[in-house]
């Protein structure tokens, strides 16, 4: 808001928001929600375009009138469908990766991406690996993330404190930021993300890409991403013990975990290559600049 605010102050000709998902969202009380709705309606007068990265944003704009239907588009959200491919992940990585936190060779392993504060659902994460370690007692846990400055509601000391409460200080590990993702996720068998809230998670897009069946949230984003009993499972928001039952079901049948992982590979080829993100914004780049007749400028 600050931005748009800042260019049209400026005069910047063309002012375009790409929304990363709306900070309203169902679960929050209603005045809070239409409080930010109107706050999106007044930033969005100071746009000439608005990107939403999920169709349910824009959906959502046109209803709330915070843009109007021509003034809006879908680009979606995308990932080097190249650099995130399980082939060509070699075997002597994944076990460099493996003896790096004394994972086994053959234990099963359950991922989560993603900032170390609570709407990422990080303690559902915990909770859940309590209750599968309860049936698979070798199964093992990764978290790639970390806290940052800006997050307010930064929370790492306290998993931690439950991760050890739980005696799990062995089974649960912790990556830290890292920049070898597709190397990380070629270790997991189940991808999960039990965000409270998101807009269109790349974490996802990244798992289905390394053909990984994936458990998330029935939130905005995710269930325009995880097609239901195909790609994998959605479950409800803030509920651990459905998240465990969705994953062991998973783990315990590795010949429907690789087939949801391949439908995965396959969704993400066709609908989330970034090639196919840039050609949408540069397409209305094009048509901005020519209504705007700043061609001879360029």
């Amino acid at each position: 808001m600050i931005g748009r605010l800042a260019a049209r102050l400026a005069g910047v000709p063309i002012k375009i928001y790409t929304a990363h998902g709306f900070y309203f969202h169902d679960e929050m009380p209603r005045a809070k929600r239409l409080f930010h709705v109107l706050l999106e309606r007044m930033a969005g007068r100071w746009s000439d375009f608005i990107f939403t990265q999920s169709d349910e944003d824009r959906l959502t704009a046109i209803r709330e009138k915070i843009a109007k239907s021509d003034r809006i588009v879908t680009i979606g959200n995308g990932v080097n469908l190249e650099r995130f491919d399980p082939v060509r992940i070699p075997e002597e990585e994944k076990a460099k990766r493996r003896r790096e936190f004394y994972i086994p060779p053959d234990a099963p392993v359950v991922g989560i991406i993603g900032r170390m504060v609570r709407e990422k659902g990080y303690m559902e994460f915990i909770e859940a690996a309590a209750l599968i370690l309860k049936e698979i007692p070798r199964a093992h846990f990764l978290c790639i993330g970390d806290e940052l400055q800006s997050d307010y509601d930064a929370s790492g000391n306290l998993f931690r404190n439950r991760i050890h409460h739980l005696g799990l200080h062995d089974r649960i590990h912790f990556a830290g930021m890292r920049s070898d993702i597709p190397e990380l996720l070629s270790i997991l068998t189940v991808y999960t993300l039990p965000s409270y809230r998101e807009g269109m998670p790349r974490s996802i897009i990244e798992a289905m890409a390394m053909g990984l069946p994936v458990v998330a949230t029935r939130i905005r984003g995710c269930r325009e991403e995880v097609v239901e009993g195909e790609t994998g499972y959605l479950v409800p928001p803030r509920d651990a013990a459905a998240l465990a039952q969705a994953v062991l079901g998973l783990l315990k049948a590795s010949d429907r975990a690789e087939s949801m992982g391949r439908a995965g590979r396959e969704r993400a080829l066709t609908l989330f290559s970034e090639k196919l993100v840039l050609e949408r914004q540069l397409d209305i780049y094009e048509r901005l600049i020519r209504e705007k007749g700043l061609e001879a400028r360029r």
